[in-house]
């Protein structure tokens, strides 16, 4: 009996090491499938929330090309009346030469120049008018005093 006994105890452990170790892999089954879950959910709030961004970002997207389009357009307009600019400038460099008389064509900056370019081109353009005026100015006298004597 002794060893009947024996294997009778051998034999439930077994069954009870057979039973725990399925509860075991059961449980790590339902583990497995709970964290897939959690991951399945994360995925679609990742998904939407790109579909979000995706539909911000086109948003704003589009008034950015109608401003680039709009840009440019005024970029070419603004060479074309510097163009004009330039040739009714030489029109009346033109006249001044065939009249005698002085006229005050003002100098316009380039257009492609930056903002502080264009300021600092300005600011040269005016010097140059007061200088010009103060030349003529001292001119006047150099005549009136000449003439006088």
């Amino acid at each position: 009996m002794g060893s009947t006994g024996l294997e009778s105890t051998v034999e439930q452990r077994k069954k009870w090491r057979m039973k725990s170790n399925r509860e075991s892999a059961r449980r790590s089954r339902m583990k497995k499938q709970q964290h897939l879950d959690e991951l399945v959910k994360e995925v679609g709030s990742l998904e939407e929330e790109n579909r979000r961004i995706t539909a911000r970002a086109n948003g704003c997207a589009c008034p950015a090309a109608g401003l680039e389009r709009e840009n440019a357009e005024l970029r070419r307009r603004l060479e074309e009346l510097a163009l004009r600019l330039r040739q009714l400038k030489r029109v009346l460099r033109a006249v001044q030469e065939l009249s005698g008389e002085a006229m005050d064509i003002v100098e316009v900056p380039n257009p492609q120049l930056s903002g502080e370019a264009v300021a600092a081109a300005l600011r040269f353009s005016a010097y140059r008018r007061v200088f010009s005026s103060i030349a003529a100015v001292r001119n006047l006298r150099v005549l009136s005093l000449s003439s006088s004597v």
